[in-house]
Parts: C-alpha cells; sequence; structure tokens
C-alpha cells in the first residue's frame, strides 16, 4: 500500500482538481478517475492509502466501486479507509451501508477534508 497515496473518485472535474489541489499542498500523492469504473482499476494497480469517492456517478457508482474492491480484495479491502463525498441528503445512512470509514457532505469545508485525510493515513 502506498503510503500517502489518496485516491479521488469524482465525476465532477472541479472538485476533482480542488481536491487534488489541496493533497498535493498537504503533502499527500493524489490520484484521480472519473467514475468507479476507473477508479476500481486504479485502486487494483495502485493500492492506495485512503479512498475519497462520490456516491453518484456516471459508468459505475461508488457504491458499486466499493462493493467490487470488498469482494475482491476480502480483508485487504476492509483495511482501505474510504471518505464519502456527496450531495445525497441521507449521506451519513449510506456511507455507513457502503461500509465507508468517514464521509463528507458537499459542499465541504476544506479544513473537514483535510483533518478527515490526516486521521485515516498515517
Amino acid at each position: 500500500m502506498a503510503g500517502k497515496s489518496v485516491l479521488v473518485v469524482d465525476d465532477n472535474p472541479d472538485i476533482v482538481a480542488i481536491i487534488v489541489q489541496v493533497l498535493l499542498d498537504e503533502g499527500f500523492e493524489p490520484i484521480s478517475a472519473a467514475n468507479g469504473q476507473e477508479g476500481l482499476y486504479i485502486f487494483r494497480r495502485e493500492q492506495p492509502a485512503l479512498i475519497l469517492v462520490d456516491l453518484q456517478m456516471p459508468i459505475m457508482t461508488g457504491q458499486e466501486m466499493l462493493q467490487h474492491i470488498r469482494e475482491e480484495a476480502g480483508d485487504e479491502g476492509e483495511d482501505v479507509p474510504v471518505i464519502i463525498v456527496s450531495a445525497h441528503p441521507h449521506i451519513k445512512r449510506e456511507a455507513a451501508r457502503t461500509g465507508a470509514t468517514e464521509y463528507l457532505h458537499k459542499p465541504f469545508e476544506i479544513d473537514d477534508l483535510v483533518s478527515k485525510v490526516r486521521s485515516l493515513v498515517h
């Protein structure tokens, strides 16, 4: 597992650009994907230390991506912390349902993002 790598999966390029820049500024190594299918491929290849993922995306949703990771990686997949980033009105319930470690409601505060990432990536 790459020590400070963070996989950012969101279909909104503006959100991805903001998160990637913040993570770079904070010393993390962001890797981005535009949908769950691309995110799953990158997860398999890179084994990031953390996943930040949107719930609703075309091609493959965040929920579907996480389900594949959990099924394929078994215990190792369970060990990878996940932060759900979404505007979904019931994000807390959805985060629990998907097995996410944390969640951020869009729009989110940059300080909240940094704090949650720092607490999960050692």
